[in-house]
């Protein structure tokens, strides 16, 4: 709400106490704070009905393609619904979801159709860095396999998609200053105990369990601080090098990237089981029509 307020009231980004998130999810939550003013009922409410149209789309996009057994199994992940209303994690999954939905398409129609595909990732990356990891798989594999006109389409419009956003921002020294530390805000972020990273160091006596697992885990050995680093690196390698291997799989890889990346991440949030829920819907219900057929 902090965040959306300034963003509300000054058209710009925080400069004292800087925004976390990228400058288009700034802007998200600005939109909310101008919904709250313009309705009764305070900031949750608002951000909650903000929200049902998304959800509610982004079930909708993932019913067109996926078999309904496998939606209807998502509603039954915990906590799912919840955090639809009141995180903001259904605009980069509906962003996500149609961006692959797409490239999906584009595999076998040329046109603008990767253009889109990318346009919409970059715009995801834009709100919330995760969908931009699909983009590096669908490159590669599209390139290695002959696509490469549709490699060259997508690229250029990921990188559309994601820089603008950031461009009325960037003129002012203070505004780029604030873009920045978003970025480092997370770059010098401790591992949380919700992380699959602690898992390991905690069962090998590295790290012992903060009372709020939420929290930041300041007890970990400095010795192995790189086992973190390492956990990220592969999750963020292993689509790259796998769409490398298997350019023919490159759709593949590219659902999985987000995936593994929130996975191995040393920071875990559970509003993430939005992203689960919905690609693991997506691609289970796909791939059961597929060998149907």
């Amino acid at each position: 709400q902090r965040i959306g307020t300034t963003v509300w009231e000054t058209r710009q980004l925080p400069v004292g106490q800087v925004s976390e998130y990228p400058p288009l999810g700034a802007v998200f939550f600005g939109v909310v704070v101008g919904l709250d003013r313009a309705l009764p009922g305070g900031f949750g409410l608002a951000f909650g009905l903000s929200q049902v149209p998304l959800w509610t789309l982004l079930v909708w996009v993932v019913l067109k393609h996926a078999e309904p057994w496998s939606v209807v199994a998502m509603f039954f992940w915990p906590t799912i619904t919840v955090f639809a209303l009141v995180r903001y994690d259904a605009v980069p999954s509906l962003l996500l979801v149609a961006g692959l939905v797409l490239a999906m398409r584009a595999e076998s129609n040329g046109g603008r159709v990767p253009f889109l595909s990318g346009l919409l990732l970059g715009l995801g990356a834009a709100i919330k860095w995760t969908p931009g990891l699909a983009v590096t798989p669908l490159v590669i594999g599209w390139w290695r396999t002959g696509r490469r006109r549709q490699a060259l389409s997508l690229s250029v419009g990921a990188g559309l998609g994601f820089v603008v956003p950031h461009l009325p921002f960037a003129l002012q020294a203070a505004q780029r200053h604030a873009i920045v530390e978003a970025y480092r805000f997370h770059a010098v972020r401790i591992m949380t105990a919700e992380s699959l990273p602690f898992l390991p160091l905690h069962a090998l006596g590295f790290a012992e369990a903060p009372l709020r697992p939420w929290r930041g885990v300041d007890t970990l050995d400095p010795g192995v601080m790189w086992v973190e680093t390492l956990f990220v690196a592969v999750a963020v390698l292993l689509p790259v090098a796998g769409s490398l291997a298997k350019p023919d799989r490159a759709l593949a890889w590219a659902w999985l990237a987000p995936l593994i990346f929130v996975f191995g991440n040393r920071i875990y949030s559970p509003q993430f089981v939005i992203t689960f829920g919905v690609l693991w819907a997506f691609a289970l219900g796909l791939s059961t029509a597929s060998s149907r057929e």
